[in-house]
């Protein structure tokens, strides 16, 4: 990081500073498609978010509302979520794994790039 030097670098680091809540945002828009996209190739796997295989006689695949729901990660703001609420069996569904309680570490190494990326381009750019 460069050395403040006088009052004009110091305006240009409180500009920057003052755009971190855009960054966040932006960051959670990018986990989120990439949380649905690889939600959705694991569940077409017919496995869980950590690759393990569903259990024999679970299939996500009957009306597929569930796996359109748990494939369907949103941002807001700078938090991620995914709801099922509205699919009355995903209770019991739910234990397979088929949405995280904690982030698979995948997930959370992507996620880290991702902050990386947007932050380098925060302070090198003032994007």
């Amino acid at each position: 990081m460069k050395q403040l030097r006088n009052a004009n670098d110091l305006r240009t680091l409180k500009d920057r500073l003052s755009r971190l809540p855009m960054a966040a945002a932006r960051i959670a828009v990018r986990a989120a498609e990439l949380f649905s996209a690889s939600a959705l190739a694991d569940m077409q796997a017919r496995k869980s978010i950590r690759g393990e295989p569903y259990p024999t006689g679970i299939t996500l695949h009957k009306t597929g509302r569930l796996a359109r729901l748990a494939s369907a990660y949103q941002a807001i703001g700078n938090k991620v979520r995914a709801s099922v609420s509205s699919v009355p069996y995903a209770k019991f569904n739910l234990r397979f794994g088929f949405l995280p309680r904690t982030l698979p570490s995948a997930w959370s190494d992507s996620v880290s790039a991702l902050a990386r990326e947007e932050l380098s381009s925060l302070v090198e750019d003032g994007r």
